[in-house]
């Protein structure tokens, strides 16, 4: 192609800098001709501020708040979308913008190399109650995970996602784990997925840290991409569990949607690397 012209559309302060700053970065080096704006609207101007994007770009993440509020303004939202209460971007196919969510397949072909010694049949436990939340649990059932557990300290979150998730993904058994009864859990966890970001979650996290709750060469998949050291991620370690970083399921987005709009193909793990380096450069 030409030249590729993008966009992040997000939340006011919401924004994704160091991430697609980094990708511009890679791209740039991978002698890609790239060009790369950020934008900012909240909920009410979102719609039209996406409408003058789509006029002179080729592709436009979407940032939070606004990959979960424009599912309500999209009339065309595609079945993925739908399913996963989530958009990842727009691209334009055969002159019509499209609504894209990547991450439950993105998901779902990260974690498959991690199969071979977890059972489908055992428990998968997710931390927190975010948005981000239902595409993973998207990803989780196309790999034929069937019964995942929602740990929250507000217990009513957890239980109002889970009366949300129950009406897409009637076939799977959901429950509520009480955060303080984690460390009485038997080890039959196949999988655990922190979707919680932050220091406020440090008090949270600490009921994680025996890992009691994982069976032998279970899998930790820290979707907290921004922080260097992580004590949730140092103490699996120190468990033996396999570990499964945000900031290599991101990645595996930003190259997917580029893949679809150039055809072009590069090297995730250069990319990853790329990826966390900026994000923890100072």
């Amino acid at each position: 192609m030409k030249g590729l012209k993008w966009a992040e559309l997000s939340g006011p302060g919401c924004s994704e800098t160091k991430r697609y700053e980094s990708f511009q970065e890679f791209l740039i080096h991978q002698e890609v001709d790239s060009q790369l704006e950020f934008v900012e609207a909240g909920p009410s101007e979102a719609l039209e501020k996406l409408k003058e994007l789509m006029a002179v770009k080729d592709y436009i993440c979407i940032g939070s708040p606004l990959n979960v509020d424009l599912l309500s303004q999209i009339s065309d939202l595609t079945i993925e979308c739908r399913t996963s209460s989530w958009i990842d971007g727009f691209l334009r196919y055969q002159n019509r913008w499209w609504p894209r969510s990547f991450l439950p397949g993105v998901f779902q072909r990260e974690v498959t190399p991690y199969m071979n010694h977890l059972l489908l049949e055992s428990t998968v436990l997710i931390l927190g109650s975010e948005p981000i939340v239902v595409p993973i649990v998207s990803g989780l059932t196309k790999i034929g995970f069937t019964r995942i557990g929602i740990v929250d300290e507000d217990i009513e979150s957890a239980r109002k996602l889970i009366e949300r998730l129950q009406l897409t993904f009637y076939s799977i058994e959901f429950f509520v784990v009480p955060v303080e009864e984690v460390v009485s859990l038997p080890g039959l966890t196949a999988i655990l997925v922190n979707s919680l970001s932050g220091s406020d979650s440090d008090e949270v996290l600490k009921y994680f840290y025996y890992f009691n709750f994982l069976v032998p060469n279970g899998l930790l998949i820290d979707l907290d991409y921004m922080r260097v050291d992580s004590d949730l991620r140092e103490n699996a370690r120190l468990f033996g569990a396999k570990i499964l970083e945000g900031h290599q399921i991101i990645a595996s987005v930003d190259l997917q949607w580029l893949r679809e709009i150039t055809g072009l193909h590069f090297d995730s793990k250069s990319y990853q690397k790329n990826l966390f380096d900026h994000l923890h450069s100072k």
